[in-house]
């Protein structure tokens, strides 16, 4: 497991170890633009690591992301 916390917990870093992994949880906040989605991020320590920095890693293994359901005022998850 390779985990990081606080200052650990850097853009950088997980890019580096992402690759490595078949399984993350990332416990942080978050941000989304619906009018533009790959301008959505997850907020790291030292800088929002945007959901086009993702999809440029290449993973062997990609698998299905299911992130907390976004809180919008009268959108319903269900």
């Amino acid at each position: 497991m390779a985990e990081r916390l606080d200052a650990a917990a850097t853009t950088g870093q997980v890019l580096e170890l992402l690759p490595g992994h078949t399984c993350v949880h990332f416990a942080c906040h978050a941000g989304q633009n619906l009018a533009a989605p790959s301008e959505g991020a997850l907020h790291l320590h030292d800088q929002p690591l945007h959901v086009t920095d993702l999809a440029r890693l290449d993973l062997d293994t990609p698998g299905p992301t299911r992130p907390c359901p976004p809180i919008i005022p009268g959108w319903r998850t269900t």
